[in-house]
């Protein structure tokens, strides 16, 4: 499992979800890289259905499962993930970067896009008066259109990029592991082993590796590929004209079919597809 990380948040962050779940009555929350909810837009706790789901038809690890499902997705794609949860509900999520590091999840959900919930769901209602409940409180929950929701979706995902352009969340590290960080990435074109970000800080390389297993939850190895392919990423998008081999050849990878099989295990799709359009979902 991934470490949390000591992170610092501006103000306007919360002003932004505060605003976002007062215009659309959707609601939002930051989450850590491991899961963990840390607030939400006005502090609104879930919707009565999904508390009701949790409490008296045993759904909380069924949602607990849905969401890590979610993140897995979001992180591996580095992009929005909307999907409809066990309840019935649309939710997505986008991942918040700083560089490299992934500081955690922005999330919004419990929206409802239909008028019943899940047959299977209403089929384990053990009274009429508990059908009834857990339909009156799915329907509580206001109806959004198709149309609208993919407004939604769209205005959500320019938000959390205006977020992390902004760098309203930031992490709070030791001032030597931000200056490895600052090598590697002077370093890109070539694979810098551990022992010389070690000398360049002053520090052993078990110190190193330790620093960033503690505070950024990887390996120095994982840090320095992940730092080289979100480069190779913008890349491939912003020099269509480029052959992937040329982008490899600029990272340090003289095989072009490895920093490919690299590529799609850390991305989730191959280098080819990164300048193929993209969806929202």
């Amino acid at each position: 499992m991934e470490n949390s990380l000591d992170l610092v948040i501006q103000p306007e962050f919360r002003r932004i979800l505060d605003d976002f779940r007062e215009l659309f009555d959707i609601r939002i929350a930051f989450f850590s890289a491991t899961g963990e909810e840390l607030f939400s837009g006005r502090n609104r706790p879930g919707c009565a259905y999904c508390r009701l789901l949790r409490k008296h038809f045993g759904a909380e690890s069924a949602c607990r499962d849905c969401d890590a499902r979610g993140r897995t997705r979001a992180r591996q794609t580095g992009r929005m993930t909307a999907y409809r949860c066990h309840g019935g509900m649309t939710e997505a999520i986008i991942p918040v970067p700083i560089g490299s590091i992934l500081a955690g999840y922005v999330m919004i959900g419990q929206i409802r896009t239909t008028d019943s919930p899940p047959s299977a769901w209403t089929r384990r209602a053990r009274s009429k008066r508990m059908h009834g409940r857990l339909l009156a409180a799915f329907r509580r929950q206001p109806r959004i259109d198709a149309g609208r929701m993919k407004k939604i979706l769209r205005f959500f995902s320019l938000l959390v990029e205006y977020v992390s352009k902004r760098r309203f969340v930031q992490l709070r590290q030791p001032v030597d592991l931000q200056a490895v960080l600052e090598h590697l990435r002077r370093n890109l074109y070539r694979n810098v082993p551990l022992s010389e970000a070690a000398r360049y800080i002053h520090r052993s390389p078990t110190t190193v590796s330790h620093r960033c297993a503690k505070l950024l939850g990887k390996s120095f190895k994982q840090l320095q590929i992940e730092m080289k392919l979100d480069q190779a990423e913008q890349w491939l998008a912003e020099q269509p004209s480029v052959p992937v081999q040329e982008v490899a050849r600029r990272l340090g990878y003289d095989d072009p079919l490895y920093f490919s099989r690299l590529f799609k295990k850390y991305k989730g799709r191959p280098p080819s597809r990164i300048r193929s359009p993209r969806g929202t979902g």
